[in-house]
């Protein structure tokens, strides 16, 4: 198991993206890196990892709100 040379990558929508939806999604991942070892196993085999997908609420809004009508004619 190789637990030196931890990576860490994080990646979050847009804030054009997040301004209109009113939500931000984010991503991210931790991983040892092993390409340097000669003799390190093939991943996922090489340590811990972890990852995780999150939602952040951007905009002041407290609830949405819906309506529908149907008109029958006979």
């Amino acid at each position: 198991m190789i637990t030196d040379n931890k990576q860490t990558k994080a990646y979050c929508s847009p804030d054009k993206l997040s301004k209109v939806l009113g939500l931000e999604l984010c991503a991210e991942v931790s991983y040892p890196n092993a390409t340097s070892k000669l003799n390190a196993p093939y991943f996922p085999l090489t340590g811990p990892v972890s990852a995780g997908v999150y939602v952040n609420k951007r905009d002041t809004h407290t609830y949405y709100e819906m309506s529908a009508k149907s008109k029958h004619v006979s």
